[in-house]
């Protein structure tokens, strides 16, 4: 689920960087990138150099942790490297953002049969 959620990002990102919004490249309360908190989130992303490098960071780096709703922010989401998917989305938007690659929350269900889910 968290590997689906974060992938459909950073599809989002590439695919409709053309319809980009001013939300899409700019800080919230959860999404912080800008502020000397942020410094080893930004300067990881930096390093990172591509909006793929950056997704397969996240992917590959933090570990999901089951809870509902968001607690914390992008920054101490990094710190942390664990959270659960929209916290770690947080994370992935806000080192997007960071690198001026327009993002957003993408969210959907995903239906498949049962006998499918057991396999």
């Amino acid at each position: 689920m968290l590997r689906y959620l974060l992938h459909n990002i950073i599809l989002l990102s590439l695919l409709f960087s053309s319809f980009c919004q001013a939300d899409d490249l700019g800080e919230t309360l959860e999404i912080r990138f800008n502020d000397s908190a942020a410094i080893e989130l930004k300067s990881k992303a930096t390093e990172l150099q591509s909006s793929v490098a950056i997704y397969e960071y996240v992917r590959n780096h933090f570990q999901y942790a089951l809870y509902q709703g968001s607690r914390s922010n992008s920054i101490n989401t990094f710190g942390a490297q664990r959270g659960n998917a929209l916290d770690i989305s947080s994370v992935l938007i806000a080192m997007l953002r960071s690198q001026n690659i327009p993002a957003r929350y993408a969210t959907g269900l995903v239906r498949i049969p049962a006998q499918q889910l057991n396999n």
